[in-house]
């Protein structure tokens, strides 16, 4: 589904992918927000080019960076939740109560 999706933008954007993006047109292209690419950009996880004051990002060093970081889906679990419905703290482990 991913690489579909890809496809789908690569047809957007151009042929063969040699296209600059800016980081407005690759959020609106991708739905990764651009503070999080600026982020990876200054991390030197996703190279960019800076020809004046706009930060570019080549399509395919896009690609490239969303296919290394596939989403862990048990990241999206739900928390651990007592019987009261509350979340259970972080430093000490739940508390359980039990109807009587």
């Amino acid at each position: 589904m991913l690489v579909a999706r890809l496809e789908e933008i690569e047809g957007r954007v151009g042929p063969g992918g040699k296209v600059y993006l800016t980081l407005e047109e690759a959020e609106k292209l991708t739905s990764i927000p651009a503070e999080t690419l600026k982020k990876k950009i200054y991390a030197q996880e996703l190279p960019a080019y800076k020809p004046g004051k706009q930060l570019l990002v080549r399509w395919s060093d896009l690609r490239a960076f969303i296919e290394r970081h596939p989403v862990n889906r048990n990241a999206f679990t739900e928390p651990e939740r007592t019987l009261t419905g509350r979340r259970a703290s972080r430093g000490r482990p739940p508390v359980r109560y039990y109807p009587k």
